[in-house]
């Protein structure tokens, strides 16, 4: 039991040093459906604080030259409300993952600034393990005796020695396919 303390205690921790702002951190559960009010009339008004907090950080006007602060603050307001009802109505017990492919297919033209915010959001690291696996295989790879190795030729090695199974079941189950 120890044990199971010490390590949801690091992890509060990590997250808390990852995210300094916990109110940012609060205000991302809005972009998740299953966290909604299941009744309309709470649906009408729910979200529109945090939805202010996330356009805060991640709107055009505040980075403007990061090519994912696309986010226009106006539009986003006035499209929060019939994505809301859309999703709702149609999507409510989706998973995220699901729901994803069917909003980009769907109300890309109708909702951009939502979904571009929700890209965003959903594409912050929460752990930087992955990046951590990434270093160390190209320690493996690139050696004190390889230094004069190029670039070009390290990220083809390190691509090699990439597990694609698991992407390529994914890819696979994402839609029906056909492998010739």
């Amino acid at each position: 039991m120890v044990d199971i303390c010490e390590f949801a205690s690091s992890i509060i921790v990590e997250i808390k040093e990852r995210f300094p702002n916990p109110k940012l951190l609060s205000a991302m559960k809005i972009l998740n459906p299953q966290e909604w009010p299941k009744d309309k009339e709470s649906l009408m008004f729910y979200g529109e604080l945090e939805l202010e907090e996330l356009v805060s950080v991640y709107g055009k006007k505040y980075l403007p030259d990061y090519p994912l602060g696309l986010i226009d603050s106006v539009a986003v307001q006035e499209e929060w409300f019939g994505f809301k009802i859309v999703v709702h109505s149609n999507y409510q017990d989706l998973a995220i993952d699901d729901l994803f492919p069917l909003l980009y297919d769907n109300y890309l033209d109708s909702y951009p600034n939502i979904l571009k915010l929700m890209e965003i959001v959903y594409s912050i690291p929460f752990s930087s393990v992955d990046c951590e696996r990434g270093f160390s295989k190209q320690n493996i790879i690139k050696t004190d005796l390889c230094t004069a190795m190029e670039n070009d030729r390290l990220h083809l090695l390190l691509m090699v020695g990439y597990d694609f199974r698991d992407a390529l079941s994914k890819f696979l189950e994402s839609k029906n396919r056909r492998m010739k």
